[in-house]
């Protein structure tokens, strides 16, 4: 690397010399500068190169070709752009050009790639040579030019040349993208396609189904076969090679059965498209094949997993790969490898593994401690076992831990191993203890199926007893009844005759009934063509039974971070809703508090309560907001799930997305709070480093940590009188301002149309979605948004057209389409009818909430409001420090937005509303809130984001027990009129400039307490002192 930099700096010293001058000079200084960083290339004669250039018949002349690389050079690229994309895309449609040729337009230092793609020059990605950026510059153009060898991979450096912008990426997409077209009206790769799409359903919690998604998938699946041939053979594969290793055949003759089995990726032996395959193939393993494999020392996938694996749509917590580091320092802290049950070296279990880094790191903790040879491998294959959903990071773990058995492997010669312990399966998924017989069923997602006969059962069940058989038992039982019914014009009857002769000769004799079903299912599959992949399911599916069977001294990873809200599948739903009340995370009275619940302290709870062993030890990498005062998570932090140790990660960056820790519990301990805690922070330089290296860029704090679940004193009068805004949403539906090519507006239905604003956060499926109409003025209000609230007072009013027909008593009612023309609103009528329709084509109702009207009035939210009468204190919801403010009953009834008159001010969900009849009560609750005392104090309550503290709910309420206005205490009296006196003062401050309008919400909100801080200081001390606290 120190040589490339030199020469980097030098070629850059030598461009800005000669930049501008004719592009010959730069085409020689940039053929030099390769030719010096990349000494494989003086091999071709130069001469050679242009020789052949002059014989491939395209008429104009190319400035550079090498390997399958063409050079556009411009003295000026922005000037001559077009030019030279015109010349690329003419040089790349010739048919003497090879189709997967590249082109790179480039000055010298700024280098633009271009692909054809269906016949049209795409541009596929660009870079620009910085002399302080080596290492990214070596990587990048290697990675198009691939002549170096004997390379030690990285994580960087495989993401680099095999990921989305590499171009063997690029070029395989285009390949895959030909040959599923061909394939993928065949049943069996149907069945292929719909079975993967539901088992992601349960990894996402919602629908995948995309081609694109399975496509990349099946790159990802084929790169890592390729790599483990490589690997463990010292050598690429050979075309000969190339079936073996898709199917698997290759590596069972290794030894390693169920490295490959029969997937969902191994589509591409299909005879429409086998020789188009193997070309794509050869051309990743010639690739391959400049790495030196031959002793790695991390997990070289995990961020070619994450780039390749994950849909642009799913959560941002839910699978984000777990750096060398962290996993680590976890496994140390834990006291891995030390703490085997009567054994020399302990047992451990991943149980949502990923691509598999516990494992490899704990391989490689292993060695450290002495584990050598025949012992190291046969320790790994028979204690160390991972639990994945996900049918691709099965795979991947599978080949990172033989990854880091390699040395051994290729060393010792043949071994007889078990299985790679490595599985595809619900970690979640036992059968309940208490029904004794219950079978582990396995579902059938295929569509398009004829009717099920009477006598064909619509699902795989096998009896939970069986697990005492052992997993081979069961195995060779799975092989006997798919190899029974795939014999070919046999009766029925004749198969069932076989099987149950079969599992008596086992004794088994008792589980016929459900073995029966199975065959009778199987044998129906096969002649539609859609058994392909049930073999591979059903021998997974069990396997968390035999893992819970046989218990670990170790359990460890990094759960699924997913809350319960974004799981779309009912089925998963309900599993995991009935997980949750059996282990006490919550009882039955907290439904509200579901949707907010984490997947991953249910994992941990149940892995710690099934997987581990009496004085076992489970370390999982966490989100932090597990450990704060957030209701959801209360039961999680006061079980007896003995925690010992917690290392507190939020001051690492780059990390998660979220504050993250790590959390260390012994089965069978005592969870006495406060625990030992060690705080982690600094800045790494990349996100992934061994910990010697991470080490260096960190400080690691010794402290204790407690949970701030153990706050004494009772709550607040007022905890329950606070509720939270109406759900006003999809916000394309309500939103609204006046209609932009409206020249006069009619105040009694004035033409509206979609807020633009709010267009800027929406989410699919609501992105782009605008309304247009007129509507009766009635039927419209004003809101606020969290952005819009700052310390006694806001910046905005929103418009919103909502169908809300106001009450003699102030409230409101809802009216549907319906209803609307019934009242002669036909404006509203014609408005409703849009939304109704729009979704009923995007909507996802469910339970409660299955129409649009149920949606804006979730509990009454919206229709409890008063929206014109009464004093209503509003504040934020979310976000760092407390935003409160009060909004007036005349203030209320006198709206004016851009000349019209709404109806009254609606609260939306963004903010938390009381309402009085007492205005001073109202100011009294504004000042409390806004005292900075108050924002100090909820901070261990909530739960934190990527930026810190985000939801503040009605943490103030909770946390202290702020009294009742009492109108004969002075200090209540003094408080209403200092928040007055603020509003005034804000109001004023605003209507004169003093204070913007516009900018960031968090700088906004300073600059107003700042403005207010005389006031602010004297409303903290009358507030500490009605709470008793003290400075």
């Amino acid at each position: 690397m120190e040589r490339f930099a030199v020469v980097l700096e030098r070629y850059l010293e030598k461009w800005e010399r000669h930049k501008g001058t004719h592009h010959d000079q730069i085409r020689d200084d940039l053929l030099s500068f390769l030719r010096e960083a990349f000494p494989e290339l003086e091999q071709l004669d130069i001469v050679a190169i242009e020789r052949s250039v002059r014989f491939l018949k395209v008429r104009g002349y190319i400035d550079l070709l090498i390997g399958d690389v063409v050079f556009e050079i411009k003295r000026d690229l922005d000037r001559e752009r077009e030019d030279g994309i015109r010349e690329l895309e003419k040089y790349l449609a010739s048919p003497s050009i090879p189709k997967n040729t590249i082109g790179i337009l480039t000055d010298g230092q700024r280098f633009e790639v271009y692909r054809l793609q269906d016949g049209n020059l795409a541009k596929t990605d660009e870079f620009i040579l910085r002399a302080e950026e080596p290492e990214e510059a070596l990587l990048w153009l290697d990675s198009y030019l691939f002549q170096q060898k004997g390379v030690r991979p990285t994580v960087l450096d495989i993401s680099f040349r095999f990921g989305q912008r590499s171009p063997i990426f690029k070029a395989s997409m285009e390949a895959l993208s030909r040959m599923w077209a061909r394939v993928k009206g065949d049943p069996a790769a149907r069945t292929k396609f719909e079975e993967w799409n539901a088992l992601l359903r349960t990894v996402y919690g919602s629908e995948v189904g995309e081609t694109e998604l399975f496509l990349r998938h099946t790159y990802l699946a084929l790169l890592v076969r390729l790599l483990a041939f490589t690997a463990l053979t010292g050598r690429i594969p050979n075309p000969e090679d190339l079936e073996g290793v898709i199917t698997g055949k290759k590596f069972e003759r290794m030894g390693f059965r169920n490295l490959v089995e029969e997937d969902f990726f191994a589509w591409p032996i299909m005879p429409q498209v086998a020789w188009e395959a193997e070309s794509l193939l050869g051309a990743i393993s010639r690739r391959l094949g400049f790495y030196d494999l031959s002793a790695i020392r991390q997990d070289l996938l995990k961020e070619l997993y994450q780039e390749l694996v994950d849909p642009e749509t799913r959560h941002d917590l839910g699978e984000f790969y777990t750096p060398d580091w962290l996993a680590e320092l976890a496994l140390r802290e834990a006291g891995f490898p030390n703490g085997g049950d009567g054994q020399a070296f302990p047992s451990l279990l991943d149980p949502a593994c990923g691509s598999g880094t516990f494992l490899f790191t704990a391989v490689r903790l292993l060695r450290e401690a002495g584990l050598s040879g025949k012992a190291l491998v046969q320790h790994a294959f028979e204690n160390l076992a991972g639990v994945d959903v996900h049918p691709l990071a099965v795979l991947t773990a599978k080949v990172n831990l033989l990854l880091a058995l390699a040395p051994e492997l290729r060393s010792l010669g043949s071994l007889h191993l078990s299985p790679i312990p490595v599985y595809m399966a619900n970690s979640l998924h036992l059968p309940e203890r208490k029904m004794a017989g219950a079978p582990i069923a396995v579902p059938i997602h295929s569509v398009g199926l004829p009717k099920f006969p009477r006598e064909v059962p619509d699902r795989f069940q096998v009896p939970a007893e069986m697990v005492a058989a052992g997993p081979a038992v069961v195995d060779a039982v799975i092989d006997q009844t798919t190899e029974l019914a795939a014999q070919p014009g046999e009766p029925v009857d004749s198969l069932l005759s076989g099987l149950q002769a079969y599992l008596k000769g086992l004794g088994l004799g008792k589980f016929y009934m459900w073995w029966a079903g199975n065959l009778r299912l199987l044998h129906f599959l096969i002649a539609e063509r859609r058994d392909t992949v049930y073999r591979f399911i059903l021998r997974n599916a069990f396997r968390p039974a035999f893992l819970a069977e046989r218990k670990f001294d170790f359990v460890c990873g990094n759960p699924p971070w997913l809350a319960y809200r974004f799981i779309r599948d009912k089925a998963y739903q309900q599993m995991v809703k009935d997980l949750v009340f059996r282990l006490g995370l919550l009882n039955r009275g907290e439904v509200k508090l579901f949707t907010q619940m984490e997947l991953a302290t249910l994992f941990f709870t149940f892995s710690h309560v099934h997987y581990l062993r009496e004085g076992g030890t489970i370390v999982f990498v966490m989100p932090r907001s597990v450990l704060t005062g957030a209701k959801q998570h209360r039961h999680f932090q006061q079980k007896d799930l003995g925690f010992v140790r917690v290392i507190d990660c939020e001051d690492v960056e780059p990390l998660f997305n979220v504050p993250s820790c790590v959390i260390v519990a012994r089965k069978g301990a005592k969870s006495n709070w406060p625990v030992e805690a060690v705080k982690v922070s600094g800045c790494l330089p990349v996100r992934n480093l061994p910990l010697e290296k991470a080490r260096e860029h960190l400080l690691f704090e010794e402290m204790s940590f407690a949970p701030p679940f153990a706050k004494t004193g009772p709550a607040s009068p007022y905890l329950d009188k606070f509720i939270q805004g109406a759900t006003i949403v999809p916000r394309c539906f309500w939103f609204v301002r006046p209609a932009a090519e409206a020249w006069v507006i009619d105040p009694k239905r004035p033409a509206l149309e979609t807020d633009p604003e709010i267009q800027k956060q929406a989410k699919k499926p609501w992105k782009g979605l605008s309304l247009s109409g007129e509507v009766e003025a009635d039927f419209l209000f004003v809101t606020l948004l969290g952005a819009d609230m700052i310390p006694f007072g806001y910046v905005r009013q929103r418009l919103v057209v909502l169908p809300l027909e106001v009450q003699p008593d102030g409230r409101g009612r809802l009216i549907t389409a319906e209803a609307a023309v019934k009242l002669g609103k036909i404006g509203l009528a014609n408005w409703l009818r849009k939304v109704e329709a729009f979704w009923k084509q995007l909507g996802k109702g469910t339970g409660r909430v299955r129409t649009i009207y149920q949606r804006l009035d979730f509990n009454q939210t919206l229709t409890r409001q008063h929206s014109a009468s009464f004093a209503s204190l509003v504040y934020s919801a979310r976000g760092t420090r407390i935003a409160a403010c009060v909004l007036t009953e005349e203030e209320k009834q006198n709206l004016n937005v851009g000349g019209l008159r709404p109806k009254g001010f609606i609260i939306d969900h963004h903010a938390y509303f009381f309402e009085s009849a007492n205005p001073d009560e109202t100011h009294y609750l504004c000042a409390v809130l806004n005292a900075p005392f108050i924002d100090t104090y909820i901070k261990p309550l909530q739960t934190r984001g990527l930026y810190g503290p985000r939801n503040i709910h009605r943490a103030p309420f909770e946390a202290l027990s702020i009294p009742p206005f009492d109108p004969s205490d002075e200090r209540h009296v003094k408080l209403a009129e200092l928040s007055r006196a603020c509003h005034e003062k804000v109001a004023q401050a605003i209507a004169e400039e003093t204070l913007p309008r516009s900018g960031p919400i968090g700088r906004l909100r300073q600059k107003v307490r700042e403005f207010l801080s005389a006031e602010l200081s004297e409303i903290d001390c009358l507030t500490r002192e009605i709470l008793g606290e003290r400075e």
